[in-house]
């Protein structure tokens, strides 16, 4: 194994094993990995991992993408396999923040619609709890407005799987 390999797995060289390296693969990801793993020994076919995650003792997590293709002798027995692993962490997180602001301008553009064409105050209460449910992929939303008299917050429009209190 080279060094930025074992930097991915968080291992020194004496330490590196299958079984290690099997250990630090994310318990979400493990069966599919494990699968296309042992299918391509099966199948005498390269396997092509995908996108899945290295879980660190700390908790932390590396995201991975990789390819492995058994090579086996003339009697068919397997002698080796090659791999290749990429760290992909940089651009998930980049493209779970591309994700991110493409929810939150689909929601605004919502609001935006919702404040135009809403027909009453009502209406447009209703609509942002809607948009938060939907485009902010919240189970609950609330909408609240302060009563100048008593500065008592009162629930005005509610949407989702929980209804809160009226009053807080």
């Amino acid at each position: 194994a080279n060094e930025r390999f074992l930097k991915i797995l968080g291992f020194g060289a004496d330490q590196l094993s299958v079984e290690a390296a099997v250990a630090t693969i994310h318990p979400d990801d493990l069966e599919r990995v494990v699968e296309a793993w042992y299918g391509a020994f099966a199948r005498h076919e390269a396997a092509d991992f995908g996108a899945y995650r290295y879980q660190y003792a700390d908790g932390s997590i590396c995201w991975a993408q990789g390819m492995m293709t058994p090579v086996f002798d003339a009697q068919g027995q397997l002698s080796c396999f090659v791999g290749v692993v990429k760290d992909i962490t940089e651009e998930r997180a980049h493209l779970e923040h591309i994700e991110r602001l493409s929810r939150f301008n689909a929601a605004r553009s919502q609001l935006n619609t919702a404040i135009a064409y809403s027909a009453s105050d009502q209406d447009l209460y209703e609509a942002i709890c809607n948009v938060a449910i939907k485009g902010g992929e919240f189970d609950t939303a609330a909408l609240y407005l302060i009563d100048e008299d008593d500065q008592v917050a009162r629930r005005v429009s509610f949407a989702g799987t929980e209804n809160p209190a009226q009053e807080r």
